[in-house]
Parts: structure tokens; sequence; C-alpha cells
């Protein structure tokens, strides 16, 4: 991302587009197309992108965009529904539900506020896995004091304080405590497998 000298309003961003990328169809085939184009229709309209358009075999769009500040550019681009949050969680599965904790100045969290959509990848045995659906925030007790044991088993010793969770330590990305727990409630899945017979499957979520 870089600005002109002479506008230091208008960035030349190059952005990848998040989330499991099905290459066997066109753009508009993609899953959520029609609410991504609806997002970036109205940036247009607002004369927030000025300029832009895919990039030929890839991912990669670029665009000419009129902003305050480059961390304007980065929370407003995280409202769009294909951005992707892609950040490094230590997540535990229980009822069906990948609960995890953030700090709340994190740059997590900061793209959950603005768009809870993220997903979640895993390298398993044999299969590479991406599970998407939309976090929400955890703040019952019941459920924070429950996480807690379980974090707690796994030698993380969270304890609950003030609707968050606490500890001696933690990640160093995570930043100073408390952290807040969220739940993300999967809608898709994406598989591949890694050993033969290999293949890929996809699975929804009622």
């Amino acid at each position: 991302m870089a600005a002109n000298d002479e506008a230091p309003t208008l960035f030349l961003v190059r952005v990848t587009r998040g989330g499991p990328w099905d290459w066997s169809v066109g753009l508009r085939q993609q899953a959520g197309f029609d609410e991504h184009a609806h997002f970036m229709d109205a940036l247009v309209s607002d004369g927030y992108i000025l300029l832009g358009g895919p990039l030929e075999g890839g991912r990669d769009v670029v665009h000419v965009i009129h902003a305050a500040s480059e961390q304007d550019i980065r929370d407003r681009l995280a409202l769009d529904p294909w951005s992707a949050n892609g950040m490094g969680v230590g997540a535990l599965r229980i009822d069906g539900k990948l609960f995890f904790t953030s700090g709340l100045a994190t740059r997590k969290s900061r793209h959950l506020r603005a768009n809870p959509r993220c997903s979640v990848s895993l390298a398993l045995t044999g299969l590479d896995l991406v599970i998407e659906g939309t976090a929400a925030p955890v703040t019952d007790e019941q459920t924070l004091a429950r996480l807690a044991e379980q974090y707690r088993a796994q030698g993380w010793p969270a304890t609950v304080a003030g609707g968050a969770h606490t500890a001696p330590y933690s990640a160093p990305s995570a930043g100073p405590p408390p952290w807040y727990l969220y739940a993300l409630t999967p809608e898709t899945a994406f598989g591949v497998a890694t050993t033969e017979p290999f293949g890929a499957s996809r699975w929804r979520f009622p």
C-alpha cells in the first residue's frame, strides 16, 4: 500500500480476496459474490474507490482509493463480506462451536467488530480443513467458566474476571489481559485430502 506524494489522500491498494476459492467457476459464481458486489458498488458510489478491478489469473484486485489514512482503508475494507480475518487462534470445539479468545485492542478483535464473518483453518492428519461462519462475543458467566476449565485442563491457567478470561500469561500476539471469548458458529466447511485417494469436499451446516 503506497500513497502518491502529490496527492497524499490517494492510495494504490492491492487486496487478496479471502475465503475458500472455487477455481471451477467464475468470479460471479463464487460464494457471497452478490453481497461483496453490493458492498463494493456502495464504495464506488460514495467516491471512496475511484478505480479498480481484478488481476487476471488469481484472487488479487487493485483499487485506487480516496481515504484519510491506511488505517481507514483497513477498517473500511474489513466490512467486505469477502474479507478474511487471518489471525492465529487457539480454538476449542464444544457443542458444535469453535471458541477462541482475543484481546480487545488486537487487530483480530477490531476486524471482528467490523465484520464478524471469519474462517478458521486447520491442518489435520490427511486433511486440510477451512471452516467458515460468524463469530459472536460470549459474555455469560457459565460459558466463560466452562471454557476456562477446559483451558486449564490443557495447561493454560485461565480464570474468569469482568466478563472475560485472564491469566498470568498468554501468547504475545494476544495483547494484555483481559481476553474476550468468541464463539464461531460454522456455516460451511471445505476439506482437501492431503493423502491418497486425495479429493475435496464441501459441507454446509444448518
